[in-house]
């Protein structure tokens, strides 16, 4: 199922501010079936455009591993504790604060990401400790040690819409399988609220780094 959007380009623009704004989203108990129907329409171009966007019309999320292409997650449950991303192509994932702390259909999995302590810098970042599970390679409770600051405010576009931002890198390292697993995750963060806008994370040692921005943000 495809739908077809027959709005101006004025009317796109709107539509893109709406996404942004956060005119609509997905509740808890909404149809689920209907979250279906309109992820089938995951459009594969390498990066999606604002009119392939406007035919979502719940919260969503673009994503892409690596440098492979953008597809469409929509929000299918928000709870205090975690929001549901999930796609007719069989993958999903979930969502905190807009870390992702679990997913499944990538071929290598996050079962869970659980933080265990946090503190505060005299530079001023943040460390913080994880427990995290990788039931495909039979690694489970994998301490990940992150470290993260502040790089400075940016501008990133996202459907053609300019966001000012705070970028936060974080530098991680874990022990899996008796090798070191070191990596960088990066964060675009609002300066007001600290919704994560756009995201590049690492959740797994055997799978590239998955690339996520919101277009439509949950209400």
């Amino acid at each position: 199922m495809r739908l077809q959007i027959h709005n101006s380009a004025r009317g796109l623009l709107v539509v893109g501010a709406c996404f942004l704004g956060g005119c609509s989203g997905m509740h808890l108990g909404s149809d689920i079936t209907s979250v279906y129907d309109y992820s089938l329409a995951s459009f594969s171009a390498h990066r999606v455009t604002l009119e392939q966007a406007a035919a979502t019309p719940y919260a969503s999320m673009g994503i892409r591993i690596g440098d492979g292409d953008e597809r469409i997650v929509v929000l299918a449950t928000n709870t205090e504790e975690s929001l549901l991303w999930t796609s007719a192509a069989h993958i999903s994932l979930s969502t905190r604060d807009g870390r992702i702390i679990r997913t499944v259909g990538f071929g290598h999995d996050l079962a869970n990401f659980t933080l265990v302590t946090t503190a505060l810098s005299r530079d001023g970042s943040v460390e913080t400790h994880w427990a995290a599970d990788f039931p495909d390679i039979g690694a489970y409770s994998v301490p990940v040690t992150c470290e993260s600051k502040s790089a400075g405010e940016e501008t990133i576009d996202i459907l053609g819409k300019a966001l000012k931002t705070t970028r936060f890198v974080e530098h991680c390292s874990a022990r899996v399988r008796a090798s070191d697993w070191q990596f960088q995750n990066i964060y675009w963060k609002s300066p007001d609220s600290g919704f994560v806008w756009r995201a590049i994370q690492h959740v797994h040692p055997d799978l590239e780094a998955l690339h996520t921005e919101i277009f439509r943000r949950p209400a």
